[in-house]
This record gives structure tokens, C-alpha cells and sequence, in this order.
């Protein structure tokens, strides 16, 4: 037998598919390969769907609605406990509440399988076929193929183990199976048509009847495992505003096996364990594979299944579960729970800093391997090129997303992290190849609603508008290993002291720098998460001064050691104070004389080394208290207004700064600091409903001459600021 050749695909709607032929366990597995077009049909739009917001105006007393990640309305009352798919008021009357427009048209053929893997380590061409069967089971027997232009004939592909042993159970015994394979479908040896085959991935696992997740062969505690997350999954719904709720169907086991005893036993936990230490789930590539898949999608581990919607809910549940699920276990959660959260709400600056660690063989994927998760307009500005060094495609990703959203909050991603090498050149270009994992920022609003002002300009540099805030003094690495560590730091700093200095707030010094350890998470700050408010933290802070070492590691709390230490990643950050006493925290390497920026169309600030020449490095993002809200460009925000992170009022799930009223019950439209500023003239707000294409922090106005709408207030401009006497400067980044 030769080594298959592949024919050419003729038309950018062309996709090959693999039928794998019937045969009994032991057969030598045989396929064959066509040319089909994949053509996506237009997404039916209803204009009948009412708004979750004029729902939730309409319930009875002590109800409430959500949406769930699958599109269905749910009803929820904690005084009574109950569930429901039912509108609570039988009388109400409104049009149909119809579903997320589904992503499957029907009709849309071809029908097809996709299966989503890990490809495993690269195999060579050198093993034989014995009395056909293969010796190291890495090659496959490809049929005649009616569409070739060659002569019909037996050929051979290798493949990797995992995919064999995939093949393997995922072939039937009476009757061929259809399924869209990567390695085989696509000709990996042709650089153009896999660059032309990326942009199609939305389509083919959008369309596909359902995705097969392949874990691997079957393991002990295997079936348990899948048992126990498949039964919990259905005792919960998750909604898009990321709550967690009690279904209307629980009870009901869609296995048909016996309801497992939950929490479970501890040789449950150890299969889950292993089942979620699985590497498809740190894989890049599979998270879009998953995403885009339908409702009927399975994980499959063996000749188990479990759906891929229950196992998604039961992970997200037990992420909550802080004193039942054991801390090993606990872990495993934490770092699977992000692929179980649909990124269809998600802005691409979030589904990056999500997934940006996720494994793959190519540095180039950290952005192809994502672009059919990103919003549309986004993703048709990513051209995929893999002639690109992955350089190249940073920055070309980078300026898309600017030029598009006119924003440049993808500076949270660039820098030189704590302990690690060098980026890449320029400095203002995040380096995706790296593991280190950036200390995220979100739901802030350092620049207000400003666009970003910007000109890139070879060879490498982009200039951007900004307000110069601080410059830094002092420099102190924060190597806390458990809260323990930070308690103690923090305790010796003289408490009493910092209770009585004033920071450049009005607030004390010692609220600041809770405030600043914490990043803005208390329950002031984000009250549906049930952070604890900031008089708890100090008082808790100001009892442990007096706490033996002991008595110290006794106190701790689950939120504590989870949210200050690990999800907030202070292991390994830097501390710092300003020459205009400031104090912040950041995870890049600082120096005394970095100064720090607020630019505009950038919701954090940044931190910026000047060079001999005038020009500026990008250092990296920083949480600094003080500058978080827009003080830089608008001055302190005074009671009873406050800003505080939101879901989205009319329901979109997406977490933001409003500004609002001490007590919380009023969301203000316009910032008050902006009230007695006079819109430029010919410019009028316009209202809108938020999508995935809009920035966090985005408003929305029009040009009544022009008709012109810009999504950021035209209060912001540089030319505007200047004018009020704020000092906006322009700086070139290299």
C-alpha cells in the first residue's frame, strides 16, 4: 500500500468527511475519505423574544427569572423553594418566549459526527502492516475514493495512539459512521489549506448533529464517575448570569442507572479525581470544539458516555462546594470549571485570558485556536496565516481587536511577569506564548467610557493618549504562600498607625491597602458575589495581631485562602508605593522610577518605564486604589454615588463598573461627574442593548449631522479632557 494523497479542495465551502466502515473489534480499521460543501444556512432571528428584563418586571411577589446557558426561561422562588419552567402568574400573557437561536439549522447537510481529542505526540511512518492489521496500531487502511481524480485503490494514513483507540470504539459493527476528524480531514502537510480549513472550525462543529469528546479508553471508577456528575448535572440549572439553581427536573437520572449517594464515597471522589485530570481538558483546541457543539454533545470515555450539559452543570456546582468536596478534588474542579462556562456572552479579551493557558503544539493557536469563539466581527478581523511568526500574529490580533472595538484593553495581557522571561518585542504586544498567567483585571473603569487614541506605525511602535498618574518610589515582592503569610505581613505593618495616616482618598491607610489586596473584592464592591464586606476584613486583620501562629492558622476562612491567595494570585505579584502615596499590587517586575498611566480606552491602569530616547516600555497592568474608577479623568466620584460591578441590568451576563447610589437600589445612566458637562455639540446619547461586540465599558452616542455612532462618550476625547485642564499627554510604546 502508498501513503494517501490528498486530492486538493476545490471551493472555500469544500470540507472533507471520514466514513468509518463497520468492523468487529479486531478488524483492521478502514475508512474512507470524501469531498462534501458545508454550507452554513442563515440563522433563524426571532424578533418575538421578550427581554429578561421585562420579564423579571412582571413576576408576582418573591419570584424571579433566569435564563439558562441553554436558552430556557426559569422561575425561581427561595421563600417557597420552587422551580419552574412556568411563568408563576398563569394569566400572563406574552408573545413565545423562544430559545437562544440554536446554532444547528435544520436542514443542514451533510449529517455528521465531529470528534474533538487530543492528538497525543507525533508518530513516525515507519510501522508495517502485518496480514493487515497494524503492529503498532498507528495506521489506517483508506478505502477508494468515487470523488478522487485517481484510480481506485487502498492507501494508508498514520495516526496517533489516542485517535486509534478512538476510532476503535467509536466504530460501529453493523453500519458506517460519519464524523469530521482534524487529522484526517484536513491535510496537515499543506500550510494554505490548513490556514483556509481554521476559519471554517466555527462551521463544522456549529453543524455538526452533536461533538463526541473522546477522554481516552475506559479506566476503574470510570463509569462512577461519569454516573455521579451526570446525576448531579440534572439536579441543577445554570443560568447566563452565572447563578446556579435547584431544576425543575431534579430527580431524574438521565442514565437510567440507580441515583448515586452524593457526596459520594471516597473511591467516587478518586474517580472523579482522575476522570478530571484528563488532558483533553487542558487542551486548547478542544475548548472551541466544545463550545460550539449542540445540546446533544457526549463526553465518552471508553464505551461510557455522559452528556456533555450535565457534566458541565455538575462541575460548576461542586466549584461552590467549598466544605464538602475534598481540596484535591477541589483543584481538579477549579481548573475544569472554565471550559464548562459557555463563552457565547464573553468579550474575546475574556475567553482570552480564560483559555490563554491552555496546551497546544503550535504558539500561533494560542489566537487561531480561539478566533471561532470570539465575537463575529472580531473573528473576521483575525486573518488566519500560518506563513505568520507567532509575533506577528500577536500584534495582528492585538490591533484588530483595537481597530475594531477602539479600545486597547488587551494591554492586561502585555508585560514582563514576575519571574519570567523577557516578552517578546514590542513591549506593547502580550507574548500568548507564555505560561505565566496575568493577574486579571476586570469590571473596572480606570478611563471612564473613553476610546482609545492610537497610531501603530513600523517598526513596532503605537502611540496612545494617556493621563500620567504616579510615579513609583518603592518596590517589594509579595511572596505569600497561604493567608498565614499575608496575615502576618500585614499585621506588621503597624496597624494602629496606618488607622490614623490618610491616604490621597480621604480613606485610612489601612482601608487603602486592604482595598488594594484584595483588588476591589468585598462585598462593597461586588455584592451579588457574597464577598465579605471591608469592616469585616479589618476587623479580622486587627483581631489576628494577637493571634499565635496557631491561633493564626485556626482563623483562616475558605474565601480568604481562596480569593486572596489563589484567585487572586498575590504568590508571586509585586507591592508598591507612589511618590503621590499611592500603594498598589501588579505581577509584573517594577523598578523605582516606572511610572504609571491611565490610557485612554483602557479600564486599567498600566505601568510604563521610560527609556534614554523618550519613548516608553510596556511594563505591565496594575490595581492601584484610587485610580480604578475614572479619578484620573473625572476627579473623585463623591456620596452617595458609588461604583460597583453589575451584571448587565437587562440581563446580558456581563460583570461592569456602574455607577450607582449608596444603598444600591439605583443604577445611574450618565456619571454624575460628567452631569454639568455639556455634550460637544451635535452629539446626543442614544440607547442600546449590549452584545458580545461592545467593550465592558462602552455607551453609546450619535452625531444628529453626520448620523455617526460612537460606542464611548465624546466627553473623553483628549481634546475634550484637555480643554477641562486634565493632563493628557501622548507617549510612543515600544
Amino acid at each position: 500500500m502508498s501513503l494517501y494523497q490528498y486530492s486538493p479542495l476545490e471551493t472555500p465551502e469544500d470540507i472533507r468527511l471520514v466514513t468509518v466502515l463497520p468492523g468487529k473489534a479486531d478488524d483492521a480499521i478502514e475508512i474512507e475519505i470524501e469531498r462534501t460543501a458545508l454550507v452554513a444556512p442563515p440563522e433563524k432571528i426571532s424578533h418575538s423574544r421578550v427581554s429578561l428584563g421585562e420579564i423579571r418586571k412582571s413576576l408576582p411577589p418573591d419570584w424571579w427569572a433566569f435564563e439558562t446557558t441553554g436558552g430556557r426561561m426559569l422561575y425561581r422562588n427561595d421563600v417557597i423553594n420552587v422551580s419552574s419552567w412556568s411563568h408563576p402568574d398563569s394569566e400572563y400573557d406574552c408573545p413565545v418566549l423562544d430559545p437562544i437561536p440554536s446554532r444547528r439549522v435544520d436542514p443542514a447537510p451533510p449529517e455528521y459526527e465531529a470528534l474533538s481529542y487530543t492528538w497525543g505526540p507525533p508518530v513516525g511512518r515507519g510501522d508495517e502492516i502485518v496480514d493487515g492489521l497494524p503492529a503498532k496500531v498507528t495506521r489506517l487502511v483508506v478505502k477508494g475514493i468515487s470523488l478522487s481524480s485517481r484510480p481506485s485503490d487502498t492507501e494508508y494514513l498514520d495516526i496517533g495512539q489516542n485517535l486509534f483507540e478512538a476510532l476503535k470504539h467509536l466504530r460501529y459493527a453493523d453500519r458506517p459512521r460519519i464524523i469530521w476528524i482534524d487529522a484526517l480531514c484536513i491535510n496537515q502537510d499543506d500550510v494554505s489549506e490548513r490556514s483556509q480549513q481554521v476559519v471554517r472550525m466555527r462551521d463544522v462543529y456549529t453543524l455538526a448533529s452533536r461533538v463526541v469528546a473522546w477522554l481516552g479508553p475506559d479506566f476503574p471508577g470510570c463509569r462512577l464517575a461519569l454516573s455521579i456528575l451526570d446525576y448531579l448535572g440534572g439536579q441543577v440549572e445554570v443560568t447566563r448570569d452565572n447563578h446556579i439553581i435547584t431544576s425543575p427536573d431534579a430527580g431524574i437520572n438521565s442514565t437510567g442507572d440507580s441515583i448515586p449517594i452524593f457526596p459520594p464515597a471516597e473511591d467516587g471522589w478518586n474517580a472523579i479525581l482522575y476522570l478530571l485530570s484528563h488532558t483533553w481538558f487542558g487542551r486548547l483546541w478542544v475548548l472551541q470544539e466544545i463550545q460550539l457543539a449542540s445540546d446533544a454533545s457526549i463526553l465518552q470515555c471508553g464505551d461510557n458516555e455522559a452528556s456533555w450539559a450535565r457534566f458541565c452543570g455538575a462541575v460548576r456546582h461542586l466549584s461552590r462546594q467549598l466544605n464538602i468536596v475534598p481540596a484535591n478534588v477541589l483543584g481538579k474542579v477549579y481548573a475544569v470549571t472554565q471550559i464548562c462556562c459557555p463563552t457565547r456572552d464573553m468579550i474575546f479579551e475574556d475567553i482570552l485570558h480564560s483559555h490563554h493557558t491552555r496546551r497546544c503544539q503550535d504558539a500561533r493557536d494560542k489566537i487561531y485556536g480561539m478566533a471561532s469563539l470570539a465575537p463575529p466581527a472580531v473573528a473576521r478581523s483575525l486573518r488566519v496565516d500560518y506563513s505568520q511568526t507567532p509575533g506577528e500574529v500577536y500584534r495582528q490580533a492585538f490591533l484588530a481587536h483595537a481597530q475594531r472595538t477602539r479600545r486597547l484593553d488587551l494591554f492586561k495581557f502585555c508585560g514582563q511577569r514576575v519571574g519570567t522571561p523577557a516578552p517578546c518585542s514590542p513591549s506593547w504586544v502580550p507574548d500568548w506564548s507564555r505560561d505565566a498567567e496575568p493577574g486579571y483585571l476586570f469590571a473596572k473603569f480606570a478611563a471612564g467610557n473613553s476610546a482609545a487614541r492610537f497610531a501603530y506605525s513600523d517598526p513596532g511602535t503605537l502611540e496612545v493618549s494617556g493621563c500620567l498618574c504616579a510615579t513609583i518610589r518603592e518596590v517589594q515582592g509579595l511572596h505569600f504562600v497561604s493567608f498565614a503569610d499575608f496575615a502576618r505581613y500585614l499585621c506588621s505593618l503597624d496597624l494602629d498607625g496606618m488607622q490614623t495616616s490618610l491616604y490621597p482618598t480621604g480613606e485610612t491607610l489601612l482601608d487603602a491597602y486592604l482595598h488594594t489586596f484584595t483588588m476591589g473584592k468585598t462585598d462593597e464592591r461586588e455584592p451579588w458575589v457574597e464577598y465579605p464586606p471591608l469592616a469585616t476584613f479589618r476587623e479580622e486583620m486587627l483581631r489576628l495581631r494577637e493571634a499565635t501562629d496557631q491561633g493564626l492558622e485556626h482563623r483562616l476562612t475558605a474565601y480568604y485562602e481562596r480569593e486572596i491567595i489563589s484567585g487572586l494570585k498575590l504568590r508571586g505579584r509585586c507591592g508598591f508605593a507612589t511618590d503621590e502615596g499611592y500603594v498598589g499590587v501588579c505581577s509584573v517586575d517594577l523598578q523605582p522610577g516606572d511610572e504609571v498611566f491611565v490610557i485612554l480606552g483602557c479600564e486599567v491602569p498600566v505601568i510604563v518605564r521610560p527609556d534614554t530616547r523618550g519613548r516608553y516600555q510596556m511594563i505591565g497592568e496594575c490595581f492601584v486604589h484610587g485610580l480604578m474608577d475614572g479619578e484620573a479623568l473625572l476627579g473623585r466620584l463623591e456620596l452617595p454615588y458609588v461604583m460597583r460591578a453589575f451584571v448587565d441590568p437587562d440581563g446580558f451576563p456581563m460583570n461592569r463598573a456602574l455607577c450607582c447610589t449608596l444603598d444600591s437600589k439605583v443604577i445611574v445612566v450618565e456619571d454624575p461627574r460628567l452631569q454639568d458637562v455639556p455634550l460637544p455639540a451635535g452629539w446626543e446619547a442614544v440607547e442600546f442593548r449590549r452584545t458580545r461586540e461592545d467593550p465592558r465599558n462602552c455607551t453609546r452616542y450619535q452625531n444628529t449631522v453626520t448620523g455617526e455612532v460612537i460606542n464611548s462618550d465624546p466627553r473623553l476625547t483628549p481634546e475634550a479632557l484637555i480643554e477641562r485642564g486634565v493632563d493628557i499627554r501622548t507617549i510612543t510604546l515600544v
